[in-house]
């Protein structure tokens, strides 16, 4: 239901809204633990806020708080943005 919220704040151009619902989100045990929420998150942050120094912040935040199995593509999957976001650095993805 909170992921609904956030992209429909998003698709209406609500992005202060849909911010706070992320952080809401990162601070639920249900949510922390899915490498879905974290990804979205810093996809929000690299296009739409335009922040990518609020989305580098929150790999390590992710690391701790994912499944140690999935640090792996999850690590991937930040590479993976940083390189293709518009506002992300190549070198660094």
């Amino acid at each position: 239901m909170h992921r609904k919220l956030a992209n429909s704040y998003i698709v209406t151009g609500r992005h202060q809204k849909a911010d706070e619902v992320f952080q809401n989100m990162t601070k639920i045990k249900a949510f922390t633990a899915d490498p879905k929420t974290w990804l979205e998150y810093a996809s929000f942050l690299f296009t739409k806020l335009a922040d990518p120094a609020r989305a580098r912040a929150l790999l390590p935040r992710a690391t701790q708080s994912v499944p140690q199995h999935a640090h792996r593509q999850l690590t991937e999957d930040f590479a993976r943005l940083e390189f293709s976001s518009p506002n992300g650095d190549a070198e660094r993805g």
